[in-house]
């Protein structure tokens, strides 16, 4: 169970550290969807949609911001490590 929180506390440093949810309100990630949706709503569902266009967003995301998000979970599991925790 503490595991769990644990990751539930990296992912709100994640997004807090790197503004991701920012960047996806930037992207207009909603409005990307919609025009997928519009072109493939005959041939796929909306999970599947949905699904392409964060996978799209996370690759993206993830290469610009490798090396931050890496020291971001080194830092976390040194403070774990440490026995620290909130």
């Amino acid at each position: 169970m503490l595991l769990k929180f644990e990751m539930a506390h990296l992912l709100i440093d994640l997004n807090q550290q790197l503004h991701i949810t920012e960047q996806m309100i930037d992207q207009e990630l909603d409005k990307r969807l919609k025009e997928k949706l519009k072109q493939e709503s005959r041939t796929k569902s909306y999970t599947a949609v949905l699904d392409e266009v964060v996978d799209e967003f996370f690759k993206v995301f993830m290469l610009e911001h490798s090396t931050d998000i890496q020291k971001l979970v080194q830092v976390h599991t040194a403070r774990l490590q440490n026995g620290d925790s909130r």
